[in-house]
C-alpha cells in the first residue's frame, strides 16, 4: 500500500496499514448506486467492484471536524462493458489525503471521476488519482475542481 504524500511519520504510516477496509460490488448486468460519509478520522480503504455490464454510482462526503486527519484509499474495478461515475466532496478535516485508484480491467470498461475540494483556514487537502487501462477500448475521465481559502493548500497529483 502506497504512504500518502501528507501523512510521512512514522505514526500516520502505521495507522495507514492498519486501514479499515470497506467493499461494494455491483451485480453483473444491474445497476447500484452507493453513498458513502466519513464520519470519523481513522484510516479507511474502500474498494468498489463493478462487475459485467453493470452502472454504478458512488457518492463520497468527507465533512470531518477541522481538527481531524485522515488518509484514505479509493479503489475502483470496472468489469467488461461497466460503467462506473464517482462523485467526492472533500471539505472537513485538517489535513486530508484521499488517493483514487481507478483500474478499467476489461474491455468496455468506462469510469467518470468528479471530485471537489473546498478549504479555508489552513486546512490542506489532497488528492492522488492512479488510472489504470489494462486493456484496450477502456475509457476513464477525471475532474478536479480545487477551492482553497485563507491560508489553506489543495494538490492534485494523477497519473495515467
Amino acid at each position: 500500500m502506497k504512504i500518502p504524500t501528507l501523512f510521512k511519520n512514522q505514526e500516520s504510516v502505521t495507522l495507514f496499514e492498519k486501514a479499515t477496509k470497506k467493499e461494494f460490488s455491483s451485480e453483473a448486468g444491474g445497476r447500484s448506486s452507493f453513498f458513502y460519509e466519513w464520519k470519523e478520522s481513522s484510516p479507511v480503504e474502500v474498494v468498489f467492484h463493478a462487475k459485467k455490464d453493470s452502472q454504478m454510482e458512488c457518492v463520497f462526503l468527507q465533512n470531518l471536524a477541522l481538527d481531524a486527519e485522515l488518509p484514505a484509499q479509493i479503489k475502483i474495478i470496472a468489469d467488461r462493458g461497466s460503467q462506473v461515475k464517482c462523485t467526492i466532496v472533500h471539505q472537513g478535516a485538517s489535513k486530508a489525503q484521499i488517493t483514487f485508484d481507478s483500474n478499467c480491467a476489461e474491455s468496455g470498461s468506462t469510469i467518470h471521476i468528479q471530485a471537489l475540494a473546498h478549504t479555508k483556514n489552513s486546512q490542506k487537502h489532497s488528492f492522488i488519482a492512479n488510472a489504470l487501462h489494462s486493456v484496450p477500448n477502456t475509457q476513464s475521465d477525471l475532474k478536479v475542481w480545487c477551492v482553497a481559502k485563507d491560508d489553506s493548500q489543495t494538490i492534485f497529483n494523477g497519473v495515467i
